[in-house]
């Protein structure tokens, strides 16, 4: 179960500004750049969000999140059965290209999303979904769409 995010896939369009970017080079993850989030979890998930190297890493110039079966107490202090990892850029901006390239899990129970987050609280600033992909025992599907008010 591994999901991977590479950014050097893209090259940006002349005249534009790089305002973000990461080709996760180094060792581990950089903490300037990104937030590893322990916060709640929605939709009734049955994971934690956890800062652990065995969740979040970065391997041969990828980003590597990983779940893992391993009882463990939520910050609310749910029991759960299995921890994951999510992310948050530390850089803002308004309009912009996205690139990304990422290699997805399979299997029942397993939703990898990337998204745009709008600053402020969510979900009352809404959000984009760039790529979800959720998967049960019946099927599989992708979506993306743009919620909020901002």
């Amino acid at each position: 179960m591994i999901a991977a995010l590479v950014t050097g896939c893209h090259t940006p369009p002349a005249g534009s500004t790089l305002v973000f970017g990461d080709e996760f080079s180094g060792l581990s993850i950089d903490r300037a750049k990104w937030i590893v989030y322990t916060g709640p979890v929605y939709n009734a998930e049955l994971q934690a969000y956890v800062d652990d190297t065995a969740t979040a890493y970065v391997r041969d110039g990828m980003l590597v999140l990983q779940a893992r079966a391993r009882a463990h107490r939520d910050t609310a202090g749910r029991a759960v059965e299995f921890v994951s990892a999510r992310l948050h850029g530390r850089t803002t901006f308004r309009y912009g290209t996205i690139a990304a390239r990422m290699k997805l899990p399979t299997g029942a129970g397993l939703w990898p999303a990337f998204w745009l987050l709008g600053e402020g609280a969510w979900p009352a600033h809404g959000e984009i979904d760039v790529m979800e992909y959720l998967q049960d025992l019946f099927r599989a599907f992708t979506s993306n769409n743009v919620t909020g008010v901002d």
